[in-house]
């Protein structure tokens, strides 16, 4: 299998400056975090607000939860291909 950077040769380039501009945002977010987007509380209708929702990121890779979750979702890939012809390259 080729390496990924023979096959998308500015992957790396893109990612660094992703990475970049995600860390230029990271103390912007904290604050965005604790501004309060709920309503006053006589206010009822929907379209007064917006919701705004985050996930909780894990900073640091844990390599036995990412092994497992390759392994699923090779057996979830496999399940889902058995029983289907293989095409064949001419």
């Amino acid at each position: 299998m080729p390496g990924t950077t023979k096959v998308d040769p500015s992957l790396p380039q893109r990612a660094g400056r992703a990475a970049s501009s995600w860390r230029a945002k990271l103390p912007k977010l904290e604050g965005y975090r604790q501004r309060s987007r709920v309503p006053a509380a006589g206010k009822k209708r929907s379209r007064d607000y917006a919701i705004t929702v985050f996930s909780a990121v894990q900073p640091e890779i844990d390599p036995q939860r990412l092994v497992r979750a390759l392994f699923a979702a090779f057996a979830d890939y496999e399940i889902a291909t058995q029983g289907r012809k293989k095409k064949r390259h001419r």
